[in-house]
């Protein structure tokens, strides 16, 4: 009996070793295979705004030499942002971002208006801003992905920039959550807390 139990210490011992032998095996190959990624997430309205050249009217080279700029650094990855509260494409749904109310043809807000006019004169060109940044991004070998914001706290409270409202949060003010005259911008400070709480876990 004691022959049997010692077999069997030394067989459990024996696949043990195989099986920890195989596991590093993997794990060195995962290493050396493991894809490392620098990413920069374009928040899309850095672009519309052509901050980049001194606000000038945004124009498709405009676009091209912003996103070659980002492109020449160490990233692997660039992301677009679709839009912040309204798209920065065109859409069947709702509005371009900045573009006014077809009722009123006021903007409610100078930076828009701006955002919404870049938009245009890219579309001029026979262009659309995503799609340009995307094929651009290739071009340079790097990868892309389109990214979108859920939960998004952008002019989420009734009072606040009515005219940037997306079509269907505008015609369903019954999902509001906020009250008229709450500053929806407090909200970033617990984003911002949660993510530096986050940061410090790591």
């Amino acid at each position: 009996m004691a022959h049997i139990k010692v077999k069997t210490i030394l067989l459990i011992l024996v696949l043990a070793m195989i099986c920890m032998s195989s596991s590093a095996t993997c794990r060195s190959e995962t290493d050396e295979n493991e894809i490392h990624r620098v990413i920069f997430d374009c928040d899309g309205t850095d672009l519309l705004g052509n901050f980049m050249f001194n606000e000038r009217p945004l124009s498709l080279s405009d676009v091209y030499a912003y996103v070659d700029t980002y492109c020449q650094t160490p990233i692997t990855t660039f992301m677009i942002c679709s839009g912040s509260h309204n798209n920065y494409y065109r859409s069947t749904y709702t509005r371009v971002l900045g573009e006014p109310l077809s009722d009123t043809g006021l903007y409610d807000d100078p930076q828009l208006e701006r955002y919404y006019t870049n938009f245009l004169n890219v579309e001029r060109e026979g262009a659309d801003v995503i799609t340009t940044v995307l094929e651009r991004a290739r071009k340079n070998h790097v990868e892309t992905f389109i990214t979108y914001r859920m939960n998004d706290l952008h002019y989420n409270a009734l009072d606040q920039s009515p005219l940037s409202y997306s079509d269907f949060w505008k015609n369903h003010p019954e999902y509001c959550i906020l009250r008229n005259g709450y500053i929806v911008y407090k909200l970033y400070d617990h984003c911002i807390a949660s993510f530096i709480f986050c940061i410090n876990c790591i």
